[in-house]
Parts: structure tokens; C-alpha cells; sequence
């Protein structure tokens, strides 16, 4: 039993569950739990397993609602009672069941048995039989529409009871229901070629020289996304400071804030600074100011800045929301939010929002805006 995760299969799927126990023990963000033990792994896992092991964690996590509801379906006795470090396995299992259609049915049933085998030794019959159950139950489980309860609709496409019901008030049903199968959705991953140092024709030449298929966005051409996002993060290019990671929504703000060379410009909220490199892009201004009230956020935006050789902004600590701030043609103010927005993308914010968390965020935008509004030049 000592060699089962010589097995590359058992090993992805091993990694994938220790990524989600760590980081619920932790309490510790998914993302930053993924990177911590990618980069223990001294490159002893590829890029291929990278991408499959993040495909499990994000969606098993993204999904673990509707995954319970299957589970606790089949299971004869009290689901709550299951452990979250066993539940966890089941979970994956169920979700390459469901959701991974190039993964065969038997192989998620026997990589996940092999797995119980390894962790929980005496579960492993349990977790054969519960997977088999599930395999025949899929055709029984239907989807919610607008007659089905709060409860259901919550269930089924996995998120908190408290936003599909903030959602319906704020619309409907039908509108509940078209987000969270939105957010459901796994994300898109986009690059903003890095202008001052590579061409977008010569990223296009990379692309197509590396057989990477990819879209361009139409109204601002330096935003690609790519099929195989993590190639592209973890090649030289990359690491040169020739592309970041952006969406292009974050170009269309800054193309609406209209930067100008010689604009005395702040940002606000500029941790972890993606807005601000491309404000420094479009003008090579020298007079933008970076504040962020979080020591830990500020280390973030000189990592960023640092890897683009972007040295010329000036970075200080300030709280925004009640200090005094420089006189500026231009401010951009990227207020701490919820994140609802951008649930597909961090597949474990669903899980550790709280209704309370609106309304503690919507009085700090409130502060940000009273106090940032004072320290704008007149016109």
C-alpha cells in the first residue's frame, strides 16, 4: 500500500485531496493552499497533472453542494456524520462521475476506491458501493426550474441559500438560476500582452509555433485567452514580464478612466496591481501614485511591478478611506468587494461569503468614496 501513489492516477487525485483538506484546516484560500504545495513539489508534478489536479479542486469545491445532494441520496444513513476528510474523497469521485465526461465511470470509481484504500482503509467498500449507486441514481436527480424551492435551486447548482435568495428578490427565478449555472461554468483565464516589451504579433507567433489555440478580444487586441493557461504561466515569456494575467474587464475600466501622460493619477485599492501596471503602460507617467491600506497586499503589488520592471511608481501604505491624499486629475478607486462577481474564478468565495460580509464591504466603499471624493482637481 506504501507505493500507491507511485500510480500517477492515485497520486493526482491524492494531491487534489490534500490541496482541499489543507486548506479547510488552515482556513486558508484555495489559490494560496494550490500554490504553497505546487511549489513544494520541486517540479515533481507536470504541467499536464497540474491542470488536472486544479480541474478537480476548483470544480469539487465549486460544486460540493449539488455533489452532497447526489451523495446523500444513496447513503443510508446520516450524511452529516460523514468526516469532511472522507466526505472530500467521495466528493471527488463524484464529480469526475458527473462532470469530467473524458474520465471513464469505472476509473473514477476505482481511483477513488484505490484512494479510500490508502486514507481510510476500512471505507473503501463503502466508498465502492456508494459510487456504483450514484453512477445508476444520475438519471433519477432533475433540475430545478421556477416552481422548485429556494432550498432545491441552492442545492442543485451549489451555492449558499442566502445569494440564490438575495438574486430572486432582486429579479427572479429564472435569473437565480442563470447566474449560478454562470458561475457553475469553469473560468476563462486571460493574458494582457505587455506592450513596452513584446509585440502581439509576436505573442500570435508563439501561440500558433506552440499549437496553442486562443481568442483575441476585439476591442482591446492585446487581451488573449488561452486554451492551455497553464503553459503560458509557467513559461519564460511569462516570467520575462512579457504578459500578466488580466481580464479584459480590467482594461475596460482603465481605458474609461482615459490615462494621460501627464495626469497626476492615484490608485486607491492598487494591490495586486494589475490596473496600475496597464495605467504605467498606456502612458509611462511618472506621476502615479499607488496607495493600498495592507502591508501583505503592498508586498503582493511590488511583486507585480517588480517581475513588468515597472520601478517608477511610488508605493506607499495609507488607509484611503480616512487619510489625507494628495490633489489628483484622476483617481481610480478598485473598492474591496464582495467578489460575487468573480465566483467562477475563486471557486471557494461561495462558501466563505456571508450576508453580513455586504454589508460591512458596502460601508467601507462608502468611506473610500466620501473621503477620495475631497482630493479631486476641480474639471
Amino acid at each position: 500500500m506504501k507505493n500507491i501513489l507511485n500510480n500517477n492516477f492515485i497520486k493526482t487525485r491524492y494531491i487534489a485531496w490534500k490541496i482541499i483538506t489543507e486548506s479547510h484546516r488552515n482556513k486558508t484560500r484555495i489559490s494560496v493552499t494550490i500554490k504553497d504545495i505546487f511549489d513544494k513539489s520541486k517540479n515533481n508534478i507536470s504541467s499536464k497533472d497540474k491542470r488536472f489536479i486544479i480541474m478537480i479542486v476548483q470544480g469539487t469545491i465549486r460544486l460540493s453542494k449539488r455533489l452532497d445532494l447526489e451523495i446523500d441520496e444513496v447513503y443510508k444513513g446520516n450524511f452529516k456524520t460523514l468526516k469532511f476528510n472522507y466526505l472530500t474523497i467521495l466528493r471527488i469521485g463524484v464529480f469526475q462521475i458527473y462532470f469530467m465526461d473524458d474520465i471513464p465511470e469505472y476509473a473514477s470509481v476505482s481511483t477513488t476506491v484505490e484512494l479510500t484504500k490508502y486514507l481510510f482503509k476500512d471505507y473503501s467498500n463503502l466508498t465502492n458501493a456508494l459510487l456504483r449507486k450514484i453512477i445508476d441514481n444520475k438519471r433519477y436527480i432533475t433540475e430545478p426550474d421556477n416552481s422548485s424551492t429556494l432550498t432545491e435551486i441552492s442545492n442543485y447548482y451549489s451555492h449558499p441559500e442566502w445569494i440564490i435568495n438575495k438574486w430572486i428578490k432582486y429579479k427572479n427565478k429564472q435569473y437565480a438560476i442563470d447566474i449560478a449555472k454562470w458561475n457553475n461554468e469553469p473560468p476563462n483565464i486571460w493574458f494582457r500582452v505587455i506592450t513596452t516589451n513584446y509585440s502581439i504579433d509576436e505573442f500570435v507567433n508563439y501561440l500558433e509555433k506552440n499549437k496553442l489555440e486562443y481568442k483575441q478580444f476585439n476591442d482591446i487586441p492585446e487581451y488573449f485567452c488561452v486554451s492551455n493557461s497553464q503553459n503560458i504561466i509557467h513559461s519564460k515569456i511569462f516570467n520575462d514580464g512579457y504578459l500578466t494575467v488580466q481580464d479584459p474587464s480590467a482594461g475596460l475600466v482603465v481605458k474609461l478612466l482615459d490615462p494621460q501622460k501627464n495626469d497626476l493619477i492615484i490608485d486607491t485599492c492598487a494591490a495586486p496591481g494589475g490596473k496600475l501596471a496597464y495605467i504605467y503602460e498606456l502612458t509611462k507617467n511618472e506621476n502615479i501614485l499607488a496607495y493600498d491600506s495592507s502591508q501583505d497586499r503592498l508586498k503582493d503589488l511590488r511583486k507585480t511591478l517588480k517581475r513588468l520592471r515597472y520601478n517608477k511608481i511610488k508605493i506607499n501604505l495609507l488607509d484611503c478611506s480616512k487619510e489625507i491624499l494628495p490633489l489628483a486629475n484622476k483617481v481610480l478607486i478598485d473598492v474591496p468587494c464582495s467578489g460575487t462577481g468573480v465566483m467562477s474564478k475563486r471557486s471557494d468565495l461561495r462558501w466563505r461569503r456571508k450576508i453580513d460580509d455586504i454589508y460591512e464591504l458596502a460601508e467601507l466603499q462608502n468611506s473610500l468614496l466620501n473621503n477620495i471624493s475631497k482630493f479631486i482637481n476641480p474639471g
